[in-house]
């Protein structure tokens, strides 16, 4: 299978015309499709039964921000520049540094570009 037939077929964002038959598992996979590419397919298809109707909320809300932050191993490195979570953990404290993170988060998820720095 050709890298350009399965990007149209998903799409950079997941939002492809084969997403929804590959997720409910009615997607025919071609012969020449790369094995292990087909399994992670197959196992999207798993999780998504999984979830039943409720889906996944894919928006990331401060509420979800400062949950996660707020109970996070401090000390925990998580990135190039050496910030440990304890900076996150201390934003997540200040509504508007919240909220630029959050406004971040989700630029990225919806043009698919993430900064090459933090």
């Amino acid at each position: 299978m050709s890298h350009n037939k399965l990007l149209s077929d998903v799409g950079f964002s997941g939002d492809g015309p084969a997403v929804e038959s590959i997720l409910r598992g009615t997607y025919c996979y071609p012969d020449n499709m790369d094995p292990y590419t087909q399994l992670l397919m197959l196992e999207a298809t798993v999780l998504f039964s999984s979830l039943g109707e409720q889906g996944i909320e894919d928006w990331v809300h401060s509420s979800d921000f400062q949950q996660f932050w707020l109970h996070a191993c401090e000390r925990t490195e998580s990135s190039k520049s050496q910030l440990h979570f304890g900076h996150y953990m201390a934003g997540a404290h200040d509504t508007d540094i919240t909220e630029l993170h959050v406004a971040s988060l989700n630029t990225i998820r919806e043009t698919g570009v993430a900064p090459d720095r933090w």
